[in-house]
C-alpha cells in the first residue's frame, strides 16, 4: 500500500513540474512593450543629423524624436564636448529652457518631437554635441553630431569715395575702418599693383608714425576695431591700384582696393591763343565777347 502511495505522489510532482515548464504563448493577447528607449535625429531639411560646418556665432538646429520603452521618459541633456551647455546657448521649439538637463512633461513622457537650436561658439574648431534622453528607470540613449565652427574673417571698408588724384612724391590719405572677426586683427599691409610698398612711403594714423615694415603689426588698441587713415606716397605716374590687406591671428584676411592717379599737377598755363579766322595775320580772339579780332588788336 505504501509503495502505491509513493508512486502516486511522484506522478503528481512530475505533472506539476512539466506544467510549470510549459512555454507561455501569450494566449491572453497582451501587448509586448519594448524595454529600450527609441531616440533619433531627424534628417529632414534644415536640421543637422550628421557632421556639418557653421560660421562662428551662427546657429544650427537638430530635430530630436523620442519614444518611451517600459518606463516614462524623463529628461534631455544637451552637451558640448562632454560638458552641459548653458541654457543661454540653446532653445527648444523656440523657447528658452530653465535648466540643462530639461524635463519632459505631459504627452512628451511617452513620445515627442523637439527642435533644439544651438548657438555655435565664437572660437573656431571642432565641437561634438551630444543629446542624451533618459527615462524614469535611469535608462539612457545618446545621439551626437560633430560641428566644425569656421572662423569669421575680419572686415575692412574704405571711408572715402572715388579715385584719388595725387601729385608724384606727395602723400595721399586713405581713411579705413576695419573690424575683427573671430580672431583679433594682427597685421596690415599695403601693396601697389600687387607689390609691397616700401615702408618709408607709408604712415599709420598720423604723419609722425611711419610703418616700421610692410606688412606691419597692428597696435594692440586697434586689434578689435581699427579706425585710421593710412598715408601713402604716390611714386608712380598714371593710374595705379593700391590694396590694403588686414590679416588676423588665425590667418583670415580682408582687403580693399583704391585707385590713385599720380602725375605732375598743373598750376598755370602760359601761351598765346590764336584764331585762324581772324581778319589779318594770325588773327585773335576777344575773350570778353568771343568775337574775332585782328592779331594786333589790343582786345585780342
Amino acid at each position: 500500500m505504501k509503495k502505491h502511495f509513493n508512486l502516486f505522489i511522484l506522478a503528481i510532482s512530475a505533472a506539476l513540474f512539466f506544467t510549470a515548464c510549459e512555454e507561455d504563448l501569450g494566449g491572453g493577447g497582451g501587448i509586448i512593450i519594448p524595454d529600450t528607449i527609441s531616440f533619433n535625429l531627424s534628417s529632414e531639411a534644415d536640421f543637422v543629423s550628421s557632421d556639418a560646418t557653421v560660421n562662428a556665432g551662427e546657429t544650427f538646429s537638430v530635430r530630436l524624436i523620442g519614444e518611451k520603452g517600459e518606463d516614462d521618459l524623463q529628461a534631455i541633456t544637451v552637451a558640448e564636448n562632454g560638458a552641459n551647455i548653458p541654457v543661454s546657448q540653446f532653445t527648444v521649439d523656440g523657447n528658452a529652457e530653465s535648466a540643462n538637463p530639461f524635463l519632459l512633461f505631459g504627452n512628451d513622457l511617452a513620445s515627442f518631437t523637439k527642435d533644439v537650436t544651438i548657438t555655435s561658439p565664437s572660437s573656431s574648431g571642432l565641437y561634438t554635441y551630444s543629446f542624451t534622453l533618459s527615462d524614469l528607470a535611469g535608462n539612457t540613449e545618446v545621439r551626437s553630431v560633430n560641428i566644425t565652427v569656421a572662423a569669421t574673417p575680419p572686415s575692412i571698408t574704405y571711408m572715402g569715395s572715388g579715385m584719388i588724384m595725387a601729385e608724384l612724391g606727395n602723400l595721399v590719405s586713405v581713411p579705413i575702418m576695419a573690424e575683427a572677426g573671430t580672431n583679433l586683427m594682427s597685421e596690415i599691409g599695403v601693396y601697389q599693383n600687387g607689390t609691397a610698398i616700401e615702408a618709408e612711403n607709408l604712415f599709420y594714423g598720423e604723419l609722425s608714425n611711419q610703418f616700421p615694415t610692410n606688412p606691419a603689426l597692428i597696435p594692440d588698441n586697434d586689434m578689435e576695431t581699427l579706425d585710421r587713415t593710412i598715408f601713402i606716397r604716390a611714386t608712380l605716374p598714371g593710374m595705379n591700384v593700391y590694396t590694403i590687406i588686414i590679416t588676423d591671428e588665425g590667418g583670415e584676411t580682408a582687403s580693399l582696393e583704391v585707385e590713385i592717379n599720380g602725375g605732375n599737377m598743373v598750376t598755370m598755363i602760359e601761351g598765346a591763343l590764336l584764331n585762324s579766322d581772324g581778319p589779318s595775320g594770325q588773327g585773335g580772339l576777344d575773350l570778353d565777347n568771343g568775337m574775332s579780332v585782328g592779331s594786333s588788336n589790343a582786345d585780342a
